[in-house]
């Protein structure tokens, strides 16, 4: 009996655990673990034309940007069941506005503000910065979200309506929330959205009513929408982008779609609307549609629409010869579609793009992508950015320019691409698609069939938002998200639904989803290996360049190739933007956002005393998942303040350029594609010694079109009166906008150019008896440089640590007498190369005033000083500090210095001038005696110590190096790339002399130093 209970015990186990399985298997999932289910109720997407308010019509929207009522939760299970009840008692919630994200410094308590006063406490929660993991611990199971720790936000607000009307469809749209979220009207559930980066909308016409209506949102913070969403950024959450309602009648226009392509020659148009109308009555409607264009151009037909049903008709204007758009010459028209009730408005722009001999073509030309990717951010408000941001980056690209955006790696605020079209800048407009985090092998989610719809969705939303766009040229599929069937699926759709442009995915290779070779990082000489072995697809690298503090070394090589052959056709930079929060210094007090100190600058006392540019782990618990500060790797500082590499960049990036042909004249050529030269004047200047001797205008310049070279006269050393005997001579050109534009003013320089046309005369220098150093104390030979970003990634202290001193095996000869200093080094061939070669001495901190003959007026270095024009300058100790380095690092160099003088305000001080050796091998690409200095009221120590600018101390001295110079500072990436051979001190004999002069005040350097 005990074995027959036994086994029917057994059975009904077996049974049970059967019956259980399948009731697991048959249960739904959560919402927000469920990648099929994109959306709840959302309304299909559509073109932002339609939309009154990125059309100019916002006064037509009822805006619901302000402050909300706001609870945090910090767990899915803690949700508050009932909140979005239009009774629920919401008194004592936080007051926390609406664009923004909940965890900037601002709303947790890490930055002192009146924000903080009017949101009434603060949010518990933290910003998390990770480049390539999940924000969460492991284990990563898609579509699986951490239960432990998921924090929700809950809004809610109340809205008023005079009248609803019967005869209008209400859309309730929300530009960005990040990352899933539920929403509620009047206590009625109205549906969900997922994609962060492009609005949702609802149809909320039969939830409202006259009067008092509220309105009730809850936000996760992570969903399986974030597996997707694995972009290297700040973590962030919330209702990030603007909330509004508008309406549209119930006969209208759903969406447009303009086609404005050039024919077979680039001359000639026909403008086409693809119009989608919809009769929401239950009642056939007939309606004349038109479209018109300032030109005059118009058509107009009358259409039937069926009781509630959608068709879509095609109106073509009759054929244009219209100005086109381009980068250069962003030339914009109105154009309107209208029905009784309804009309919408757009910018359009006439161009072509397509990829023809294995280059990519504009408007027929192999147009050159100067580029930065860029991503949204703002120092205080996190992910929501202002209008008045995007124009001053905007500003900030085409004055140093850049023509070129890639929208890392998501669709950027609708306003953008609008701002885009009407400046001038080609967009790579990238769908909100990386999953980073689960690599590229089996685990990689474009593999993976239950994120199939995700993929689709957000490349069809993104697709549909702003196809009307003529700044977006190029789809991207996303990033870094590996390649398999689903962007297959997604390179498809785009490539039935568009024929106008190529599409662009890295991950893809060479392969079949992708119309571009866009790799990432690739060394300048695989570029050419690639260029010289017959490609089919041009090459534009969609990240290059990492622009990770003190970097951006050897952007002149990938240009000289770029300008060579013409398979490679340029880049993006990254990036664009440091990604730095600003946070209250811990335990100092400040005076709120409006004090002067929001904007770091000032003296170094000063500088730090109350704020900083925080980056990932400095906030939330120790074990927070953090990636330091490789979130701070732009041209522009968080605050728009440009970084020195950004003018290399504008150097390398410009359209025009001087050259001296075989007969040593000069030619001017234009390397736009569009624009003719006469939106410049050009002027020329003879210098001698660093002082303007002869200048005039480069006459004619208005003849010189898109891709054609101008010859001028053979320029010859000048005798003169003013030109002391001997001095070195040199040939600056220089070209200004004309007029004013929308980007600049009149006189902003866009392009120079300067040619040594005479050398310095060597002059006998007769020993000193009266010895200047032995004033300035000890003098010490010095290899060590503090290390950079660049060096940090490849491990530059570990493996050059022996040149902290003098390493056994190395020969070094050091003399400091009768006013000179001599050093001489021999390197083994054998051992690593020293990151400087040259000497240290520490002057009295009243000797802060600096002036100098030499590359400038910023910091530059020896793989980084095309782009700084050799001139006489004058700074301060205190000013040749980079402050926006949101690490300290080496910082503050100058190359190519003919003299370089230390002064006190009274004006004494020390000349140091470089002697021509006999066996001299110098890091500097000029035949004349340079020397390379750097000075700092921070010791190297202090520099490696810290790991924010406000925690180092300034020393009462004044840290000077005479060098020869330092190795290169790199930037081919940023965790491991090497500086070029070429920019390294490799094995050889170094001999560096230089003589050090005491000035009195009212001495003339110039004189002094010869």
């Amino acid at each position: 009996m005990k074995q027959i209970a036994a086994l029917l015990a057994c059975l009904v186990t077996i049974i049970t655990c059967g019956c259980l399985e399948t009731a697991a298997q048959s249960v739904e999932p959560n919402d927000w673990e469920n990648p099929r289910l994109t959306g709840v109720n959302n309304l299909p997407p559509r073109s932002s034309a339609v939309v009154p308010f990125y059309n100019g019509n916002e006064k037509e929207c009822l805006m619901l940007n302000g402050y909300w009522k706001f609870k945090l939760v910090h767990r899915v299970a803690d949700r508050i069941a009932d909140f979005f009840k239009s009774e629920y008692d919401d008194s004592q919630w936080l007051n926390l506005p609406v664009p923004s994200n909940w965890q900037v410094p601002v709303f947790i308590g890490k930055l002192a503000s009146d924000a903080q006063k009017l949101l009434d406490g603060v949010v518990d929660d933290y910003p998390i910065y990770v480049n390539i993991p999940y924000p969460w611990t492991k284990p990563w199971n898609p579509p699986h979200i951490p239960d432990d720790y998921n924090p929700v936000g809950m809004y809610r607000r109340e809205f008023t309506l005079e009248t609803v009307q019967g005869e209008t469809q209400y859309v309730l749209h929300f530009a960005g929330v990040e990352s899933m979220f539920y929403v509620w009207v009047n206590g009625e559930k109205i549906g969900m959205g997922k994609d962060s980066r492009t609005p949702v909308e609802f149809d909320i016409t039969k939830y409202l009513k006259a009067g008092k209506n509220k309105i009730a949102v809850e936000v996760f913070r992570w969903s399986d929408s974030s597996y997707l969403e694995c972009q290297d950024f700040w973590r962030l959450s919330g209702i990030f982008r603007d909330v509004f309602i508008y309406t549209l009648p119930k006969v209208r226009i759903e969406d447009v779609k303009f086609l404005t392509e050039l024919d077979a020659n680039y001359k000639d148009a026909l403008f086409q609307a693809v119009i989608t109308l919809k009769n929401d009555t239950s009642e056939p409607v007939n309606v004349d549609v038109a479209l018109k264009l300032p030109s005059g151009s118009a058509a107009s037909f009358p259409k039937a629409i069926p009781a509630g049903q959608t068709i879509t008709t095609t109106i073509q204007t009759a054929r244009l010869n219209p100005k086109q758009w381009s980068a250069e010459t962003p030339n914009l028209c109105d154009a309107e579609v209208f029905i009784p009730h309804q009309t919408v408005y757009a910018k359009v722009g006439f161009r072509k793009v397509e990829i023809k001999d294995s280059q990519l073509l504009v408007n027929g030309k192999p147009v050159l992508i100067k580029g930065v990717n860029r991503h949204e951010h703002d120092a205080v408000t996190g992910h929501t950015v202002s209008v008045e941001s995007m124009i001053k980056d905007i500003e900030l690209m085409k004055q140093h320019n850049i023509n070129t955006v890639r929208t890392s790696h998501y669709p950027n605020d609708p306003r953008w691409y609008a701002l885009c079209d009407k400046y001038g800048l080609y967009v790579i407009d990238e769908a909100n698609i990386e999953s980073h985090g689960m690599g590229y092998g089996k685990e990689t989610l474009a593999k993976n069939p239950l994120f199939k719809e995700a993929h689709l969705d957000r490349t069809i939303r993104m697709y549909e938002r702003d196809k009307n766009h003529p700044s977006v040229i190029i789809w991207s599929l996303g990033n870094e998200a590996g390649d398999g069937p689903n962007f297959t699926a997604t390179y498809a759709w785009l490539k039935e639904h568009d024929t106008t442009r190529p599409v662009h995915y890295e991950r893809a290779g060479g392969g079949a989803n992708t119309d571009i070779f866009c790799p990432m990082y690739m060394k300048v000489w695989d570029t050419i290996k690639y260029a010289e072995n017959n490609p089919k697809k041009p090459l534009i690298q969609c990240e290059y360049a990492h622009a990770m503090g003190n970097s951006v070394g050897d952007l002149f090589k990938y240009w000289d190739a770029v300008r060579k052959y013409p398979a490679l056709q340029g880049g993006c930079i990254w990036d664009w933007v440091d990604q730095g929060l600003l946070a209250d210094v811990p335990g100092v007090p400040d005076g709120g956002l409006q004090a002067k100190s929001r904007r770091i600058s000032g003296p170094p006392a000063a500088r730090y005393r109350s704020r900083y540019y925080a980056f990932g782990g400095d906030f939330g618990p120790k074990n927070v998942p953090s990636d330091q500060n490789f979130c701070c790797n732009g041209l522009v500082s968080p605050e728009r303040k440009p970084h020195p590499a950004l003018h290399e960049v504008k150097y390398q990036y410009q359209n025009i350029w001087v050259e001296q042909n075989e007969d040593k004249k000069f030619v001017i050529r234009n390397e736009n594609f569009f624009a003719p030269l006469d939106y410049v004047d050009g002027r020329w200047e003879l210098v001698a010694d660093g002082k303007v001797v002869h200048h005039g205008p480069i006459v004619k310049l208005d003849g010189i079109g898109p891709g054609e070279t101008k010859e001028m006269l053979r320029i010859e050393p000048l005798i003169m009166p003013m030109i002391p005997a001997g001095a070195e001579q040199l040939m600056n050109f220089t070209f200004t906008l004309k007029e004013d534009t929308v980007w600049a003013q009149k006189g902003h320089v866009v392009a120079w150019g300067q040619f040594v046309i005479k050398e310095p005369e060597a002059v006998a220098v007769p020993p000193k008896t009266d010895s200047a150093a032995g004033l300035l104390g000890t003098i010490t030979p010095d290899f060590w440089r503090a290390p950079t970003d660049n060096d940090r990634g490849n491990r530059f202290a570990k493996n050059h640590s022996i040149w902290r001193g003098v390493p056994d095996g190395v020969t070094v000869d050091f003399k400091n007498e009768n006013g000179f200093v001599e050093l001489v080094l021999t390197k083994p061939e054998n051992m690593i190369d020293p990151p400087r070669i040259g000497t240290q001495l520490m002057l009295p901190a009243e000797y802060n005033q600096v002036e100098y003959y030499g590359r400038g007026p910023d910091e530059n270095y020896w793989d980084r000083k095309a782009g700084s024009m050799i001139g006489r300058y004058r700074t301060a100790v205190e000013d040749m500090f980079v402050a926006d380095y949101v690490e300290p690092g080496e910082n503050g160099y100058r190359t190519d210095c003919r003299w370089v003088a230390f002064r006190n305000r009274q004006g004494k001080g020390f000349l140091f001038v470089p002697e021509k050796v006999t066996a001299e091998k110098a890091a500097a690409s000029v035949s004349v005696p340079v020397l390379c200095f750097g000075a700092s009221h921070y010791s190297k120590a202090e520099l490696e110590r810290c790991d924010h600018p406000y925690k180092m101390k300034a020393d009462e001295y004044i840290f000077v190096n005479i060098d020869l110079g330092q190795m290169g500072v790199g930037g081919d990436d940023s965790w491991g790339a090497q500086t070029h051979n070429e920019f390294r001190f490799k094995a050889a004999d170094y001999r560096f002399k230089y003589r050090i002069v005491p000035l009195q005040a009212g001495d003339d350097p110039v004189k002094s130093a010869r």
